[in-house]
């Protein structure tokens, strides 16, 4: 369905989605946007559809645009990540009328140091959140504990995207961090409207199956024989299944990053001087940003459109 209406069902949102968003059930549930789009469109974006998560990314330290967010709302779940966040902006956003429903706030890559651990712990906003990430910001060692002290389990210090975003694969997507002699995988549809992810390993058959949310439902393994020759077992199971090969869409799978390691603990330091940060930023944004998703090591790894499964680069 959403391959035949897409298009129409996105023309009240055209002008104002940058990039990600996120369908239930027929309607726009999540979307990523900036601040000119929101200021512009803000109101109407939450009158025709009941928008739960806000992705703002990359405004630097200006929050003003999230005033554009009507009072009168469903929004649950609001990402501010990469925007040069500090203890004015921070304060700024505590007051703003419109995210009086929130339930989970992402505050990742921002400018947020132990100065404001008083006011995330104190002030009524943060307070009543179920979930503050705070991952990515050059706050101590020290702070980090008190925060987690005086915080409970509400703070989070990981370093991933929303659970809900979607991931393409296509067969014809080929990784050598995720192949095993060679063999690759296979991707589709089965009998009963599930995803389906075949992998071929050395000594074994792996299956995963995905409902068409993206969720992962089960994993199976089936050993392979030693005289049977390579592909033969992942064909057999393939037949078996019923798998009709086509790009799938799902929330994880092996070998995906959303932000690497190395790279995301740059924004942690506390002495990093800003030309150093700003390089780290710069390389941080592709993640944030741009369309696309990474697979491979924390060194090198190959980089996918996310809705299309197409390679876009190596690096």
């Amino acid at each position: 369905m959403l391959d035949a209406h897409e298009a129409v069902w996105l023309e009240p949102f055209a002008n104002a989605i940058r990039g990600e968003r996120i369908w239930a059930r027929g309607l726009v549930e999540g979307l990523h946007t900036d601040a000119a789009a929101l200021t512009r469109y803000g109101a109407n974006l939450f009158d025709v559809s009941p928008v739960r998560r806000l992705i703002f990314t990359g405004q630097n330290g200006v929050v003003e645009a999230l005033a554009s967010i009507p009072e009168v709302n469903a929004l649950a779940a609001l990402d501010v990540m990469l925007c040069d966040v500090d203890l004015p902006a921070l304060r700024r956003l505590a007051e703003l009328p419109g995210l009086g429903s929130l339930k989970e706030v992402n505050l990742l890559f921002n400018r947020l140091d132990d100065s404001c651990v008083d006011l995330l712990c104190d002030n009524p906003f943060f307070r009543r959140l179920s979930r503050l990430h705070l991952g990515c910001n050059p706050f101590t060692a020290a702070d980090r504990e008190r925060l987690r002290e005086r915080c409970g389990d509400h703070v989070c210090f990981e370093r991933r995207r929303h659970p809900e975003r979607l991931f393409t694969l296509t067969s014809s997507l080929q990784v050598p961090s995720m192949e095993v002699g060679g063999s690759g995988y296979r991707v589709g549809h089965g009998r009963d409207r599930t995803q389906l992810y075949l992998e071929e390993k050395q000594e074994c058959l792996l299956l995963l199956t995905f409902d068409q949310l993206g969720d992962l439902l089960r994993m199976q393994t089936r050993p392979t024989e030693r005289q049977e020759r390579p592909g033969e077992a992942c064909g057999a199971w393939r037949k078996e299944l019923g798998l009709e090969p086509g790009a799938i869409r799902v929330k994880r799978f092996a070998g995906v990053y959303d932000f690497p390691k190395g790279w995301a603990d740059s924004f942690d330091q506390t002495d990093n001087e800003p030309a150093e940060l700003e390089a780290q930023a710069a390389f941080m944004r592709r993640w944030l940003e741009e369309p696309a998703y990474r697979v491979g090591s924390y060194c090198g790894g190959e980089w996918f459109h996310l809705e299309t499964g197409e390679r876009v680069s190596w690096w």
